[in-house]
């Protein structure tokens, strides 16, 4: 049996690499393995190798094409090492060995890591719907992160962009204001030492708007 193997291999820090490069010897014994790695320095600390031959990833469908495999072996991680894994067992059919049951780690590196927050938002979609969606609001934005906030039409009144908010007795400025939301950002230290970083999607929060919006709002009322 000839297998495609798809897995990092040491050099790069990653324990499904170590694993697999102890794994390989006692594979070898029953199949023809073609290991697809995805950098240079795995392909040249392997290469020689008497149990498996080592390949770059790139020059996977050209061999496959020329000599199909009989199956290929995916070894699915959740960091930045198993993302060209990802990305080929979605488009090669195989059998896929997933060493950790969530991904989004990957997910977030292939998205936010790139700057791409609809992509982001999307998957959390596909996978959780319209909460999961949620959650995507509250990523990571920089060294603090991003919360929006859903917010009743006559509380909104009072919010204005770069203003002041009171979350749970916590005050914020404000980043953006919309009819019925809005957003801040917290820094790590807010999160840990107050009630914040407790916080899911769905919960509930008091909040307090700026007294000095509520004077100006109460004077507008009383002029007209």
């Amino acid at each position: 049996m000839r297998l495609a193997y798809f897995t990092p291999l040491p050099p790069s820090k990653s324990g499904i690499a170590d694993y697999n490069s102890e794994l390989l010897p006692y594979l070898a014994k029953g199949a023809e393995i073609s290991v697809f790695v995805e950098e240079a320095d795995e392909v040249r600390e392997n290469i020689g190798r008497a149990d498996f031959s080592i390949h770059d990833v790139q020059g996977f469908d050209e061999t496959h094409a020329r000599r199909p495999f009989d199956l290929c072996v995916y070894h699915q991680g959740n960091n930045q090492y198993h993302e060209y894994i990802y990305d080929r067992a979605t488009r090669t059919p195989g059998l896929l060995v997933m060493h950790e049951s969530c991904l989004h780690h990957l997910i977030a590196w292939k998205t936010l890591g790139r700057k791409d927050e609809d992509a982001y938002r999307d998957e959390m979609f596909y996978a959780y719907g319209r909460r999961g969606a949620r959650v995507a609001d509250m990523r990571a934005d920089g060294s603090s992160v991003r919360l929006t906030l859903e917010v009743p039409a006559d509380l909104a009144r009072y919010l204005a962009p770069k203003g002041s908010v009171a979350l749970d007795g916590i005050s914020l400025t404000l980043n953006e204001v919309a009819k019925s939301s809005f957003g801040v950002n917290i820094v790590p230290h807010t999160l840990t030492h107050t009630t914040l970083g407790a916080k899911r999607p769905g919960d509930l929060v008091n909040l307090e708007a700026d007294v000095l919006a509520r004077y100006v709002a109460r004077a507008m009322e009383l002029r007209t």
